[in-house]
């Protein structure tokens, strides 16, 4: 997911590519939640990929950077925040995706070697 963020242009976060991205985990998220619900041990948490959906869009803001960017960010930040206890991993599970982004992005950065 990283890598096909990173590969597009920066600052054109609206393309063809990222639309089918963010619409095919939307649509699998929404149609395997109630089978996850029915099979899950653990019924309270939503299905892992609602939590790669808001990793996308952080990515997206990692990547993109200007103000739509910032805005998906911030909001996805948000949520992600606020549905914790339901996301599977956490809402730290979401920044793993732009944190791959920002090493792709920069790979001679000093932060990585410590």
């Amino acid at each position: 997911m990283a890598a096909n963020v990173s590969r597009s242009g920066s600052g054109e976060p609206y393309n063809v590519d990222n639309a089918r991205s963010l619409t095919s985990l939307l649509d699998f998220s929404i149609l395997l939640v109630f089978p996850y619900r029915l099979l899950s041990s653990d019924s309270s948490t939503l299905n892992v990929l609602s939590t790669l959906m808001l990793g996308l869009l952080i990515a997206w803001r990692v990547h993109h950077r200007g103000r739509d960017g910032l805005i998906l960010g911030v909001v996805s930040l948000g949520v992600a925040s606020a549905l914790h206890e339901g996301l599977m991993p956490g809402a730290f599970g979401t920044l793993l995706p732009a944190a791959l982004a920002l090493a792709i992005s920069h790979p001679d950065s000093t932060w990585l070697t410590m």
